[in-house]
């Protein structure tokens, strides 16, 4: 910004000099200092216009590779649920996108559910385009992570591609497990979920702890490695696109769908426990 404005008086100050050296006159000063004027009035309109166009295609990037990678990540779990459109709905309203924005975010979703999808090419874009706008970049990983955990769990396909947007988008694995747990936080502690505040009250953590390794059916002395082949094995087994493949009833669907909650719930709280 100050070098926006020293900028700005360049040309009546290289006038001004330059009228001094020509003659000294008053009217050659004053002459020379006017063309510097005008000038100083060409840069200010050019650099007012090149941060507007700058910002616009910033916001388009954003746009379109932010709704891409949610079609991308809604995909992975092997259908769109309704609670994926009820988050990208949200996030089109968040973002006050117009009814022109929002028919292009809609296109933008269906092509990031294409098979070929070149992710990480994208990312890079995204990288390399908004690397001195740290804002929105935060704001595109908060905006995938939050998709990523809209039914209460982490299918292991979304969680890879989670990893390959910190990885290249160069959040490190510090800043990684912040972000995973914050959106835990959200999720299970947060929002009004009752299941899991019936089945895990935060107040007894050792009793909250028994029960985790219950339910994952492991053993305290278990390895992580163990833990997480368990939890992989239990949530393949549960997982409600199973169910859905196979024709269960809805009674049946919705049942599978605790049962995911209850494990996903149960292995955070033991991958919490052995940081």
């Amino acid at each position: 910004m100050r070098l926006r404005i020293i900028m700005s008086y360049w040309g009546r100050l290289i006038g001004f000099i330059i009228g001094l050296m020509t003659s000294g006159n008053f009217l050659h000063v004053l002459f020379y200092t006017s063309i510097g004027y005008l000038f100083d009035k060409f840069f200010i309109i050019h650099a007012e216009w090149y941060n507007n166009n700058y910002t616009i295609n910033h916001k388009k990037t954003f746009i379109q590779i932010t709704f891409e990678v949610m079609g991308y990540i809604s995909k992975s779990k092997g259908f769109v649920t309704k609670k994926d459109i009820i988050i990208t709905t949200n996030i089109m309203q968040q973002l006050h996108l117009n009814d022109r924005d929002i028919i292009l975010a809609q296109h933008y979703f269906n092509h990031g559910k294409q098979i070929d999808y070149p992710l990480i090419h994208k990312l890079n874009c995204l990288y390399y385009k908004l690397i001195d706008q740290q804002n929105l970049l935060h704001k595109f990983i908060f905006i995938q992570v939050q998709l990523a955990y809209a039914n209460h769990y982490l299918d292991p396909k979304t969680e890879q591609i989670l990893r390959i947007i910190f990885r290249e988008l160069h959040v490190s694995y510090h800043e990684m497990n912040n972000i995973f747990d914050n959106i835990y936080s959200r999720n299970f502690f947060s929002q009004k979920n009752n299941y899991q505040y019936n089945h895990f009250s935060p107040k007894n953590t050792t009793t909250e702890l028994m029960q985790a390794y219950k339910t994952l059916q492991v053993n305290q002395n278990d390895s992580m490695l163990i833990i997480k082949k368990k939890y992989y094995k239990l949530m393949s087994k549960y997982h409600p696109d199973k169910y859905m493949s196979q024709k269960y009833s809805l009674k049946e669907l919705e049942a599978a769908k605790r049962k995911t909650q209850k494990i996903q719930h149960a292995y955070n709280i033991i991958k919490k426990y052995k940081k």
